[in-house]
């Protein structure tokens, strides 16, 4: 079908016949998988990602659809963050792929959490409180090793922030 104008008609067309290929179009449920990039601010982690809905039911030419194992979003950046992000997000589809069960716009609620690490202290004194008697403490320093959230422990400082203390009351 060639629109014109009136009065104007089609004399020739080259190529004179012209191939087409109908592909067949199917449906599949997928699970949704977020694409996380960036890093979360020094000591954090990405500790969970939730998407609702987890899965969709795409649309498209069967020798695309047929090969999926799972349908990506659009990258989401979690660069610097160290809590909850919350945010709507769109799929990241082909050419001629549709969502047919839900719109192509998902809910993603990323946890971000402080790493939990181990740190040793060494050289600390141990002080004897609770008495006024003289003592000896054997050894009198010793080492700890510690574990709990990286931006705490980071900062911890062996000489202001930790103290050994014996009771010696009775």
């Amino acid at each position: 079908n060639i629109p014109l104008p009136k009065d104007v008609t089609v004399v020739k067309t080259s190529p004179s016949v012209l191939s087409v290929k109908l592909e067949e179009t199917i449906q599949k449920t997928l699970p949704v998988n977020v694409q996380i990039v960036g890093e979360p601010e020094s000591g954090y982690l990405v500790a969970e990602v939730k998407i609702v809905p987890p899965l969709v039911v795409l649309q498209g030419p069967e020798k695309i659809i047929e090969n999926l194992q799972s349908v990506d979003t659009q990258p989401l950046d979690v660069s610097g963050l160290s809590d909850i992000l919350k945010k709507e997000i769109v799929l990241d589809l082909s050419e001629n792929v549709t969502v047919v069960s839900h719109t192509d716009k998902m809910q993603v609620e990323v946890l971000i959490q402080a790493q939990v690490i181990s740190r040793k202290f060494q050289d600390i004194q141990v002080e004897g409180k609770g008495t006024v008697l003289a003592h000896t403490i054997n050894p009198p320093k010793i080492t700890i090793k510690v574990r709990g959230p990286a931006p705490l422990l980071e900062k911890l400082n062996v000489t202001k922030d930790i103290r050994v203390s014996i009771d010696l009351s009775g």
